[in-house]
């Protein structure tokens, strides 16, 4: 099971939202991982896990490493261990992004992918060339946007209040060359809506209003059919994410934030 797209979470940007006068923070997020609901004959029984996800601002754009290990349990007592880790590094104009990814599933390695990713201009077209699987290509479209530009467009309309918002997403999945991602973000909501977890920026959540997000990922010509995920989750202005919910269609998974790490900021 890949967790695909988890840049787009509101975990990732490097940019100010707009009206806002907090700098998003660099930061460890940890989430421990449990089942949340799977459908009858979905073959999935438990699961038990851990998140985390490492977000750094470097000056000329932002990195990104992620990393989830998790237990599935089938319905006649079956468990299998997968670990996901990815990395990515996208300039700060949206125009440039590089990235990596690799699924563990039982000591095996079951996808991998490497390359990176060039628009000639902000919203305009581009291409992502892989290095792994070797000679894979994709064409970009005009407006498509890498993970941190998706998240800074969250942000941005949330604090407008725009209540949906629909983009071409790339973050480099070897399945599906892009999602259309579309977004519904909910009312803003006052200071205090989780209870602080632990770490160096813990605390941090407490005075910040919030939206609760949903963002859905389809594959790009489908307008009719179901998401091939879902993700739901609270945001913050200083690009912390709250508990998530992240839905498979035959089940989903929650996450539950526990501890919060700043990390410096380079000089710039």
């Amino acid at each position: 099971m890949i967790l695909m797209g988890f840049a787009a979470f509101g975990l990732v940007d490097m940019r100010p939202a707009i009206g806002a006068p907090l700098e998003l923070l660099s930061h460890r997020a940890t989430y421990s991982l449990e089942l949340g609901r799977a459908r009858p004959g979905a073959g999935v029984a438990g699961l038990d896990g851990r998140l985390v996800i490492e977000f750094s601002n470097q000056c000329e754009g932002s990195t990104v490493t992620q990393r989830i290990v998790e237990q599935l349990t089938d319905s006649e007592g079956g468990r299998s261990l997968t670990d996901f880790a990815t990395s990515s590094w996208e300039a700060s104009d949206g125009t440039s992004f590089r990235f990596s990814t690799r699924q563990v599933v039982d000591g095996e390695i079951q996808d991998q992918a490497d390359g990176s990713a060039e628009l000639d201009s902000k919203n305009g077209r581009g291409n992502a060339v892989y290095s792994t699987p070797k000679g894979k290509q994709v064409s970009l479209p005009a407006g498509v946007v890498f993970p941190a530009e998706f998240n800074a467009t969250l942000i941005d309309a949330a604090q407008r209040g725009e209540r949906r918002i629909e983009r071409l997403f790339f973050d480099g999945a070897t399945d599906v060359d892009m999602y259309r991602a579309i977004a519904f973000i909910g009312p803003e909501q006052a200071p205090g809506k989780i209870k602080p977890v632990g770490g160096s920026g813990g605390s941090l959540t407490t005075g910040m209003k919030s939206w609760v997000v949903v963002v859905g990922y389809f594959k790009p010509n489908d307008r009719e059919g179901l998401p091939e995920y879902e993700v739901t989750f609270r945001m913050f202005p200083n690009g912390l994410s709250g508990d998530l919910t992240i839905d498979y269609g035959d089940f989903s998974m929650k996450g539950h934030l526990i501890k919060v790490d700043k990390l410096p900021r380079p000089r710039c």
